[in-house]
């Protein structure tokens, strides 16, 4: 996928991202959408959802994305669900 330089910026919170190609992933949902706080929270080692202790997985996957200069975006609404971009490889 092409990222011109508008859209460069939506994944700027991830750190910067230049124009240019990228393997592109999205992972979409349609159930009830992630509150800001958890949002926040959610590449936090071992923070989870569920039960104590776990949620190692996607401070994970950022580690292994920002280490090879990609960068993930989430959004995340009210009757829309959740979706999340990872742009892994520059």
């Amino acid at each position: 996928m092409r990222i011109e330089a508008g859209e460069a910026r939506r994944f700027a919170s991830s750190g910067e991202v230049a124009p240019g190609n990228y393997v592109y992933i999205e992972v979409r949902d349609t159930g009830r959408c992630m509150d800001m706080q958890t949002q926040l929270k959610m590449f936090d080692p071992f923070f989870s959802t569920k039960f104590v202790g776990r949620g190692l997985g996607l401070a994970a996957v950022a580690g292994i994305v920002h280490s090879y200069k990609g960068a993930i975006h989430v959004e995340s609404a009210f009757g829309r669900g959740t979706v999340v971009e990872v742009l892994p490889v520059a």
